[in-house]
């Protein structure tokens, strides 16, 4: 399982104001989310396996507390994996408190994004160093 503190902020709305509020949505916690698992493959896979290789078929979330900005601590690690998918299990910790679980499936597709391709046994290789056991 690898950990990352990753700052959670605000981006500014469509017309341009940054939100004052402290509550994080769960949209921009499912996006950071997606920076920690990529963070992931990069380490893990250094270059084998990139996030545009993937597409995203199923995102689950449960939420334990709200999220607020702030630095969120994300433990990543893959709970599965078959011959051309991946599931992350992400856990998210604000202020030494648990707050969220997420779960996202990718599938590695074909440069047209149109078939999914198998992993390589390099990739596989890299990926079980994520693998929970």
């Amino acid at each position: 399982m690898l950990r990352y503190m990753l700052p959670v902020t605000h981006r500014p709305d469509r017309d341009g104001v940054l939100s004052q509020h402290r509550h994080v949505p769960f949209f921009l916690a499912l996006e950071i989310a997606a920076q920690a698992w990529a963070r992931a493959l990069a380490t893990t896979c250094e270059g084998l396996l990139a996030p545009a290789d993937l597409a995203v078929v199923d995102v689950a979330s449960t939420y334990r507390r709200e999220l607020f900005t702030g630095d969120v601590l994300f433990e990543v690690a893959l709970s599965k994996f078959g011959s051309s998918s991946l599931t992350f299990a992400l856990e998210l910790t604000q202020h030494d408190h648990p707050a969220a679980s997420l779960t996202a499936t990718l599938v590695k597709v074909d440069a047209d994004r149109l078939h999914s391709m198998p992993f390589t046994p390099e990739q596989r290789a890299a990926l079980d160093r994520l693998l929970l056991v």
